[in-house]
């Protein structure tokens, strides 16, 4: 259905001009990739390295408390308030149109917003700080508990100093330089590590520990915004001048519908094992959760292929090239589809012996589980391509019903068949819900839209 559907948006070839602006774009998609892959890798070894660092100079149970802050991050992600996915899409079609003013207006709008978003939210928990037990919060006690909520607030301020900061990884995301910004995270990681290893050494407490990590990255993120606005475009400077009540409306509006979507995606895709919890059990959660560990590290890594697409859309629909969007979105949803649908088999053949050497025998998952995580993947997998069309496009009113009316679905059909099959009932109920619910209505939503014109944002 995918291939027929794709097919019928193909159309006649392209000019010499057009021609070179494809293979422009696809190779700064091959840069971003590698790059991201890189960052990704050097993030990994950070985290590899600095789990004994941090055990070995605070104990076991100060790296829980450690571990525990830093997970608050996937709480606070939607922090932005969905603005920075605003600007992007701004961004990258002010990059198609060769609009050096638009694209001036949403950046300096962004960054009086974000910093706005930063101030509220740092006054709020500073207000909130004196009058919680954070010992009590994170369950701990001793000088653990005294060291708790210092720790807490320095990596609060300097998540919120990077609201703003992030800024500058926006505009080059827009500008298909998404490249650029993966060299200075890598960087920021490893300048995070070299911090921690220097606190260390010099006995620090944990909340001194917490500010040399959290510092590496922010830094980084400072120094990216810096030679990217005084050096590499210095035209995008933001500038209060430039701020403007319309484009900040514009980018409120448009990153409130990016917020609600990240929002439905995340309870669609993440409430399973909570359903598997609650009603199979402790153990039923355990299996889906090391399930869907082992079965969506491919989709993980595909994602970081497909995400440059979503600039490149956005800067191609805003020249007109719409033979070249059609061309790409059919190689990349069948392109992910071939890649994931034998990396899921492959990792299904090979999942007794990856469990054994990961887990040994602490946890068997059912074969009808593993199947359903497989189908998942690679559902999940080949819309997500197509989701950097959706919101390049501004299609985002559309996604929002898709993915609300999916999550709420997707959480009843688990709940049914979970009780009716277990854990395996689970995913099941995912994978039907987000087939009839998304990826059918998508399939038909696709035939229309890449030789339509461009909707406004």
């Amino acid at each position: 259905m995918i291939d027929r559907t794709l097919a019928s948006m193909v159309g006649p070839g392209v000019d010499a001009s057009a021609a070179s602006r494809s293979r422009e774009r696809y190779r700064r998609v091959g840069l971003t990739f590698a790059a991201s892959a890189g960052a990704r890798m050097v993030s990994v070894l950070v985290a590899f390295v600095s789990v004994p660092l941090v055990v070995g100079a605070i104990g076991v149970e100060g790296y829980g408390l450690w571990a525990t802050i830093a997970s608050t991050t996937a709480l606070l992600a939607f922090a932005d308030l969905g603005l920075g996915n605003g600007l992007l899409n701004i961004t990258s079609a002010a990059h198609g149109q060769d609009d050096r003013r638009v694209a001036h207006h949403a950046v300096s709008s962004a960054w009086v917003l974000l910093w706005g978003v930063a101030a509220t939210i740092t006054v709020a928990f500073a207000l909130l700080y004196p009058t919680v037990d954070w010992g009590q919060v994170f369950n701990v006690t001793g000088s653990l508990a005294s060291e708790a909520g210092p720790a807490m607030a320095v990596f609060f301020v300097c998540f919120a100093l990077g609201l703003p900061l992030a800024v500058a990884q926006k505009v080059q995301l827009g500008y298909q330089e998404g490249f650029a910004n993966s060299l200075w995270v890598a960087g920021g990681s490893l300048l995070g590590l070299l911090g921690l290893v220097v606190a260390i050494q010099m006995g620090a407490s944990l909340p001194w520990l917490v500010f040399a990590f959290a510092a590496g990255p922010v830094g980084a993120a400072a120094g990216n915004t810096v030679v990217l606005f005084f050096r590499r475009r210095p035209w995008l400077r933001p500038s209060l001048r430039r701020a403007d009540r319309r484009t900040a409306a514009r980018l409120v509006r448009v990153g409130l519908l990016f917020f609600v979507l990240q929002a439905a995606v995340a309870v669609a895709f993440q409430s399973d094992v909570i359903v598997a919890a609650r009603v199979v059990g402790p153990e039923a959660a355990a299996q889906y959760s090391v399930g869907f560990q082992l079965f969506m590290l491919v989709p993980a890594i595909v994602a970081m292929v497909t995400l440059p697409l979503w600039p490149a859309y956005g800067e191609a629909l805003a020249r007109g090239d719409h033979d070249w969007v059609a061309r790409t979105l059919r190689t990349s949803m069948l392109g992910v589809l071939a890649v994931t649908a034998a990396a899921s088999v492959l990792v299904l053949l090979l999942s007794g012996p990856i469990l054994a050497i990961w887990l040994g025998s602490a946890v068997s998952l059912p074969v009808a589980l593993q199947v359903g995580l497989a189908v998942w993947a690679v559902l999940s997998a080949t819309f997500n391509a197509a989701a950097m069309l959706f919101n390049a496009a501004g299609e985002l009113r559309f996604q929002v019903t898709v993915a609300t009316i999916m999550a709420v679905t997707s959480i009843v059909a688990s709940i049914i068949l979970g009780r009716s099959f277990g854990v395996a009932g689970v995913i099941w109920g995912t994978v039907i819900a987000y087939s009839v619910c998304s990826a059918v209505p998508q399939l038909m939503r696709l035939r229309g839209l890449v030789h339509s014109p461009r909707g406004g944002l």
